[in-house]
């Protein structure tokens, strides 16, 4: 080979390094002070199940950063085998944020039944404070789709807050594979005839009571 194209090639080489060095992503850092890094660990740590990984997502929840936190739920609930005991560990703690709680009810909607009862999910639905708390039980429940809920979810169709009705409404349609005129962006006052005929139906074509 003609020393030309060695020093061809030397230059290459050197090319391609410094561009490997501006463009290849760093790996992240779960304690890094910049938000992006902790984001970008909480993605390579996504579906583990593994105790240091999930103890590290479950620190992260907690972070200072509302997006850093909430990804953090999503990366325990994408594991195969979601861990529902982490997940009701967030929910059951009052001084996380709702958008973190509501997440972790709506993650523990793809947790066995038999780790998690649907009770679990129709309680915060009916009794949590934070419409966005409710509104990710429905959301689970929508996931769960477990006749035993029905009742909750109609109830939720007469909730004050429209996020929680929108998902109601969708947790029943996915349960029962039935649709009904129902818009949850409008008040239930203005819509009781409608919310009648939905029970009627339910009535006739589920167990609900």
């Amino acid at each position: 080979m003609r020393p030309i194209q060695i020093a061809g090639l030397v230059a290459l080489a050197v090319l391609l390094g410094a561009v490997a060095v501006v463009y290849w992503p760093d790996s992240g850092d779960p304690d890094s002070p910049d938000p992006d890094k902790r984001l970008q660990a909480i993605t390579e740590l996504s579906g583990q199940a593994d105790a240091e990984a999930v103890k590290t997502l479950v620190r992260l929840t907690r972070d200072s950063e509302p997006r850093v936190a909430i990804a953090a739920v999503k990366a325990i609930g994408a594991a195969p085998k979601t861990s529902h005991a982490p997940l009701q560990r967030i929910l059951a703690r009052p001084d996380n944020s709702p958008p973190v709680r509501a997440e972790a009810v709506a993650a523990l909607g793809k947790c066995p039944k038999k780790n998690v009862p649907v009770t679990v999910l129709t309680k915060v639905l009916k009794s949590d404070p934070d419409p966005q708390v409710r509104a990710g039980a429905a959301r689970g429940l929508a996931r769960r789709r477990d006749k035993v809920a029905i009742g909750e979810l109609v109830e939720a169709l007469e909730d004050p807050d429209a996020r929680v009705r929108l998902w109601a409404v969708t947790a029943i349609g996915r349960t029962t594979a039935l649709r009904f005129d129902y818009d949850a962006w409008t008040e239930p006052e203005k819509q009781q005839k409608k919310i009648r005929i939905i029970k009627e139906t339910l009535r006739l074509r589920t167990d609900y009571k």
